[in-house]
């Protein structure tokens, strides 16, 4: 199994996006929010990424609610095929 940072688990992301072929527009949208995970991430001394690490970002970034609800704006941001 391959282990590798999370800006490099970013990067292979856009990389594989790109060549599924994604519009300029939601790449520059996930790079956007990639970045601010990674801002998260530094701001919280966090290393690694996890699951929890992602619900807490969501979280506190898009309003993520127990209850699985996001505001229609965010439901657009993050649940977008």
């Amino acid at each position: 199994m391959d282990i590798f940072s999370t800006k490099e688990g970013i990067d292979r992301i856009k990389q594989s996006m790109e060549d599924y072929g994604y519009g300029e527009g939601r790449i520059q949208q996930f790079s956007s929010t990639a970045n601010q995970l990674l801002k998260f991430m530094e701001a919280n001394s966090i290393h690694d990424y996890t699951m929890d690490v992602g619900m807490h970002f969501v979280g506190q970034h898009y309003g993520f609610k127990p209850d699985g609800t996001f505001s229609r704006t965010n439901q657009m941001r993050i649940l977008k095929r």
